[in-house]
């Protein structure tokens, strides 16, 4: 899945026959905010979508929230969407570097833990049947995601389906 620019449309890559209440809105309050339609957040996760430039991994914790970390490992620049998710957290499929789904290394089969070896964390929300991600450096900014709440009454086989540009 890729999305190609934080206004640009979604490729349909894996997105077709996919259920979305919002697809490819997108905005710029403080911080950039791109919304992932609902399905990929049900989707088989951990997965790695690129925004605006970034490969990003999604991953669901054990008490159901979501993350979303940057998904290249700073040891030798390997996604870490190739290694395995356990215990809230992705071990590196090259080396074993394990981190923690908010971009701490907790586990170095190495050696010791840097600070080095952190991954950027990503804030994001789940709201409205879309995930809300902020990939700039201004501090995240729930109040600005749009009062979308029509989309929470609305029938889930009502709404639109498929790929929308």
């Amino acid at each position: 899945v890729q999305i190609t620019s934080t206004f640009g449309s979604f490729a349909r890559a894996g997105l077709e026959g996919v259920s979305t209440a919002i697809a490819g809105i997108a905005q710029q309050i403080n911080a950039q905010i791109a919304s992932i339609i609902s399905a990929l957040q049900r989707a088989a996760l951990p997965r790695s979508v690129q925004i605006a430039g970034e490969f990003i991994l999604f991953a669901r914790s054990s008490d159901g929230a979501i993350h979303a970390i940057a998904d290249t490992c700073p040891h030798r620049l390997v996604p870490l969407s190739r290694g395995t998710c356990a215990n809230d957290s992705i071990a590196c499929a090259y080396h074993g570097l394990r981190f923690a789904l908010d971009g701490s290394c907790v586990e170095n089969p190495h050696g010791p833990i840097s600070q080095a070896l952190s991954v950027r964390a990503y804030p994001c929300v789940e709201r409205h049947g879309a995930l809300w991600i902020w990939t700039g450096t201004a501090p995240a900014d729930p109040a600005s995601i749009p009062d979308y709440s029509f989309i929470d009454r609305t029938n889930p086989e009502a709404r639109v389906k498929g790929y929308l540009h």
